[in-house]
């Protein structure tokens, strides 16, 4: 996420005015210095994040949207494009220093722990989390019976990216934090696991 920007600091009052009208769907990258700003301040206050996003543009976001969303950018936690990612971010893992207020509905808070299950661990690799998402988010949809039509569309989509860097043999499109082809092909697979278990529960029902 580079929101930098050379425009003088704000207050609080400033950041949060600029921050409720700024268009939620649009690229940090194409933002003005003012409002580059008033994202910088909102990130680093700690006043303000103990707020929240969502309280301070008086906004709120459906589960569906929100795991959709996640879908869509697999790097989400750590890499937040527009303003709504970073809704989305604090809906799923709570806001400000202590990550405060996370949403309690089963669907958040599964994938909240798929996401932070590993941290502590000596062990810990980011990598696993995207290697694993889309069989979590596919079990996530069936659990809650929710259509698999969009999440279909992003997985198919995101595949297609993943072999084209594979034919290639390097990592091009913007997949998180990989660094070899070889974790590209094993995001392949657990892929076609997730589907093979989902077949495997819709032909029991």
């Amino acid at each position: 996420m580079d929101i930098s920007t050379d425009q003088k600091n704000l207050n609080c009052r400033e950041a949060q005015l600029l921050l409720t009208v700024i268009d939620q769907k649009k690229p940090y990258h194409e933002m003005n210095d003012a409002e580059r700003s008033a994202i910088q301040h909102y990130i680093l206050c700690e006043e303000c994040g103990y707020l929240g996003l969502a309280k301070i543009r008086k906004v709120n976001i459906h589960c569906i949207d929100a795991i959709l969303t996640w879908a869509q950018n697999p790097a989400l936690e750590y890499d937040q494009k527009t303003l709504y990612e970073q809704l989305v971010k604090e809906h799923i893992l709570g806001h400000g220093m202590n990550d405060r207020e996370p949403c309690r509905e089963g669907p958040c808070y599964e994938l909240r722990f798929h996401a932070t299950r590993q941290r502590g661990s000596s062990s810990f690799d980011p990598t696993e989390i995207l290697i694993n998402l889309f069989p979590a988010l596919l079990n996530i949809f069936y659990k809650e019976k929710w259509p698999l039509d969009k999440l279909f569309e992003i997985q198919r989509n995101r595949t297609e990216k993943l072999l084209d860097d594979i034919e290639n043999g390097e990592i091009i499109w913007l997949t998180g934090q990989y660094h070899h082809t070889f974790e590209l092909i094993t995001e392949i697979q657990k892929h076609i696991e997730g589907l093979q278990m989902l077949a495997i529960e819709l032909a029991k029902s």
